[in-house]
Formats: C-alpha cells, structure tokens, sequence
C-alpha cells in the first residue's frame, strides 16, 4: 500500500481512467477530494505534491507548475468539456457537488461557447451567445455540430 506523496499529474491520470472505465463515482470521490486539497481561503493553488493521507500540501516547491493540469481537469472534468476529434463535442461533466460553475467565452473551433451550471438553473451550453443544449441535470451529452 502507497503510503507516500501524490501529485496532480497522476491524480489526472487516475481521474481520466476512472472516467473512461465508466467509474464514475470513484472519479468523482477522487476529483472531489484533489480539489479540496488545492483549494486555499477559496483560492485553487496547485503544490508540487500533498500528502496522501491528510490531503495537505507536501514540503516540495511552492506554487508549483501543475497550472495547467490544474485547469484541465477542471474544464475536463468538472465543466465536462470533452472535444473529440471527428466526432463533434461531448460533455461529460462529474457532479462534485458544486452548486454552479461557468466557462465563458471559449473560442473552440472559431465558436464562442460557455458552458454553465447551477443547481437551480440546470446546465446549459451557449454557442456565440445562443442557447444550444439544456439539462436540468448534469449529465453526459454529446453534440454532433455546433
């Protein structure tokens, strides 16, 4: 049994499997509770490494460059933002219990999407400022065309 630090690369790697292997509450435990590890006073700061078992950062480098990794699991995982080449977009988000969120002006595909969530609004997708999908709940959607 791993006793050691975990890292946000591979909590993505474990997030990402787990997901595509249609484990979707074990994501959703592992997601939810990486994301609180990374939360400080309402801020996302993403540590070199935390510890496995009490969540709370390791003594690595501060501030380290897991930015991104940050950033995509958040759109990927949360927001449910899956572009699949050929196959149009799909949306998949994994409900951690968030009571909204909302991704405003992306530009994909030389479309301006937003995709937003609230529990009292539902989840809805926007393509250049139109409403193009709505779901009183959140759940997996896939989009053939913008």
């Amino acid at each position: 049994m791993w006793r050691g630090p975990t890292w946000p690369n591979v909590n993505w790697l474990i997030v990402k499997a787990l997901v595509d292997s249609g484990e979707r509450e074990k994501s959703i435990h592992i997601l939810g509770k990486f994301l609180k590890s990374v939360s400080k006073s309402g801020k996302l700061v993403a540590e070199e490494y935390y510890n496995s078992q009490t969540g709370k950062p390791g003594t690595g480098v501060s501030h380290y460059g897991w930015g991104t990794i940050l950033i995509d699991m958040l759109c990927r995982f949360v927001v449910g933002l899956n572009p699949q080449i050929g196959k149009g977009l799909f949306l998949n988000p994994l409900d951690i219990g968030l009571d909204w969120f909302r991704l405003n002006n992306l530009n994909y595909k030389g479309q301006t999407l937003s995709i937003e969530w609230s529990k009292d609004k539902g989840y809805s997708l926007n393509v250049n400022g139109k409403k193009k999908m709505h779901s009183p709940s959140l759940k997996s959607i896939r989009i053939a065309q913008l």
